[in-house]
């Protein structure tokens, strides 16, 4: 979902960044909700028993069909507030974006060194 959000992103730039999110998410949920249905569909009939003869397999499942669920409820809204916090704070920041401030170390030591070499 985040890499589907910073393409959409990098497609439009001139997109508000609300924009951007609503729609990098909205593209996302079908496939995770549909992979997080079928894998509850799976589980939690063993974790509520109908599975037979799976006693002891049943807390490890429980746990598991619940954690899914609550993990996707996370990535369905967690992610996409986070990114649109994460747009607003590197619009009060101009430097904290990619693009914005110094060159990363690595880019200046090799920078550096080619100019020494060039010399």
């Amino acid at each position: 979902m985040v890499s589907t959000i910073n393409e959409y992103r990098e497609e439009h730039a001139g997109d508000a960044s609300v924009e951007a999110t609503v729609t990098g998410a909205s593209t996302r949920l079908q496939a995770v909700l549909i992979t997080t249905l079928t894998t509850a569909g799976g589980v939690f009939p063993l974790a509520y028993g109908l599975g037979g003869q799976a006693g002891w397999i049943q807390p490890m499942v429980f746990a598991l069909g619940w954690g899914l669920l609550g993990s996707t409820a996370m990535t369905l809204f967690f992610l996409p507030c986070l990114a649109a916090l994460l747009d607003d704070v590197r619009a009060f920041w101009p430097g904290s974006g990619p693009s914005g401030g110094e060159p990363a170390a690595s880019e200046a030591s090799s920078t550096q060194a080619g100019a020494e070499v060039a010399v």
